[in-house]
């Protein structure tokens, strides 16, 4: 829905407003779906790296949601102004215990040790289904990151145990790019799963194609260019889909305390190429699900 507005209350000068709601049980690939969808004035890297903290924003909550048994949806607002993009996403799913986490919430990103006997610990305590790597990677990646517990009026709450705040609210920004040329205009079929590269800790799939994709990885050390891994693609389609396959490390950039890796598969079998291309059919033609609306609010700058 298309609809022109004023800009924010706040004074800020904003040139469009989008609205996400996400319904309970939307699923991992239609949240992709509909953040791919945005088109933001980013340049290529930090377009990436919004999309990525988004999706990754939304599906936490949308997971938290679903284990409180609640029915709130997840609500995403994503405002541009002359120079910065910036996203809120809420939930009502009643938040949670930071301590939990296997890491200090409130330590540099950079100097966390996520080869710690901790995140083991986690895992293992999660039956391997949670890594405890998302937040972190978010705050990596994006500017001005906060993490708020909030009350039914949307208003900051302490958490004080189970049942004393209404829901989690997560904010973060990034620069638009200076003249909207370095935007992606190419499709991108975005997949949200999991990987794992070698013996290593999982990562997350970005870009997928027959010929290779993109991942985020937290890894120490660095995988190596040029390097053959063996790579497990497990997504979190319906029902989920897990492939094996070669690829060669092309290209590994360090965003924040990961890295932004570029693989190209290679030694592909026909079986190998019919898998793959059934996660990128889904993506590229699946029905958008009644669960997720989306609502544009452009205003005059």
């Amino acid at each position: 829905m298309e609809s022109t507005g004023s800009p924010a209350s706040n004074g800020m000068k904003v040139t469009r407003r989008t609205r996400l709601v996400f319904g309970p049980g939307t699923s991992a690939v239609s949240i992709a779906g509909t953040v791919e969808d945005l088109r933001l004035p980013l340049t290529q890297k930090d377009e990436f790296a919004l999309v990525y903290a988004l999706e990754e924003a939304v599906f936490n909550a949308l997971r938290a949601t679903a284990q409180a048994e609640r029915e709130e949806p997840v609500v995403a607002d994503i405002e541009e102004d002359a120079g910065i993009v910036r996203v809120c996403v809420r939930d009502g799913a009643g938040g949670f215990d930071l301590n939990a986490l296997p890491y200090d919430f409130d330590a540099d990103p950079e100097e966390v040790d996520i080869a710690s006997e901790k995140f083991d610990e986690y895992r293992e305590n999660n039956d391997e289904e949670r890594f405890g790597l998302g937040l972190l990677t978010l705050r990596g990646m994006v500017n001005d990151f906060r993490l708020t517990f909030i009350d039914h009026q949307g208003n900051e709450a302490p958490w004080r145990g189970k049942g004393s705040v209404f829901g989690t609210r997560v904010s973060f920004s990034l620069r638009c790019s200076p003249t909207g040329q370095e935007r992606r205009r190419d499709p991108r079929y975005a997949v949200s799963g999991r990987a794992a590269l070698a013996d290593g800790p999982p990562a997350h799939i970005a870009d997928l194609s027959l010929s290779g994709g993109r991942l985020i990885f937290s890894s120490r050390p660095a995988p190596r260019l040029d390097e053959v891994y063996p790579i497990r693609l497990v997504t979190e389609a319906d029902p989920p889909v897990e492939i094996n396959v070669w690829a060669r490390v092309a290209r590994a950039e360090r965003i924040g305390n990961c890295y932004d890796i570029g693989v190209e598969f290679v030694d592909m079998t026909e079986e190998m190429k019919a898998g793959l291309g059934s996660i990128i059919q889904k993506v590229r033609h699946g029905a958008r699900p009644e669960g997720v609306q989306v609502e544009v609010d452009l205003s005059e700058g």
